[in-house]
């Protein structure tokens, strides 16, 4: 806690960030600050493309956002990565680490002075319509939400499962992939109830 209040810190790739490209939708951490309320700081650390693993193509881990995250003093983590994991270039050549890199970066969290909450989430879905090509729709389901999930329960660590809490088609973009402003309320929706009840 700083300055009296509870700071709160959102990493993860586009649907954290907003995906400030030709979409440029308001963040799930903006609703999330209006619903905590003055008493919290929320922080957004999320950069679009990024991935858990850190051998693929942009790793969340080299850019500057990581880096502020771990500068941040947070007292709460909300850790969502996995989706970009799933590009068939990137799962091809490197799938076999994400198990192992997204454990190290799990762990390089709750290994901060600030000794925080960590609350991890598993990718959004795509739906079989969206236009990156380059996407493998069953990964994501079959391959990397399992190991999120080995992950959070080895740790006892708090899993929201946005892949099944978000599967409307109306939280998404026309591209079917990112979130729109409805679905980003109802991520912070998410985020907000799981953060009451600790």
């Amino acid at each position: 806690m700083k300055n009296g209040k509870t700071r709160i810190a959102c990493a993860g790739s586009s649907n954290t960030d907003g995906w400030p490209g030709t979409l440029n939708y308001t963040p799930y951490s903006y609703f999330l600050q209006f619903q905590l309320g003055a008493s919290y700081e929320v922080m957004n650390f999320g950069k679009f493309n990024t991935t858990a693993t850190f051998s693929m193509d942009d790793p969340y881990v080299m850019n500057v956002q990581y880096r502020s995250l771990m500068m941040s003093e947070p007292d709460i983590v909300v850790l969502k990565l996995g989706g970009n994991d799933s590009k068939d270039y990137n799962w091809n050549a490197h799938g076999q680490d994400f198990r192992k890199d997204y454990s190290v970066l799990v762990d390089r969290i709750l290994n901060l002075e600030t000794k925080p909450v960590l609350i991890l989430c598993t990718p959004t879905r795509y739906f079989p319509d969206n236009p990156f090509e380059v996407l493998l729709e069953e990964i994501v389901p079959d391959e990397i939400i399992p190991q999120i999930s080995e992950v959070a329960e080895e740790r006892n660590l708090k899993l929201l499962d946005f892949y099944n809490l978000l599967k409307d088609l109306s939280y998404y973009d026309k591209d079917h992939v990112h979130l729109n402003n409805k679905g980003h309320e109802a991520a912070a929706g998410i985020v907000f109830e799981a953060i009451r009840s600790l």
